[in-house]
């Protein structure tokens, strides 16, 4: 089980790290990196732990 203290280490690195945009040819929105890496973490942590606070992790990596 993924706890507080790992997710807010693994936050810490993504909000740290260098962030891309992936830029789309199409009409959809342009996506970041970071924030697609720290939102499949924060799902996958979602099921692990039901106590674990999404927005609370996203704000903590900067998204």
């Amino acid at each position: 089980m993924i706890t507080k203290k790992d997710s807010k280490a693994i936050a810490e690195i993504i909000k740290a790290g260098v962030d891309m945009t992936i830029i789309h040819s199409t009409t959809e929105p342009n996506t970041t990196i970071k924030s697609n890496i720290a939102k499949k973490l924060a799902d996958y942590f979602e099921q692990e732990n039901p106590n674990f606070d999404c927005e609370q992790f996203m704000g903590a990596c900067g998204l």
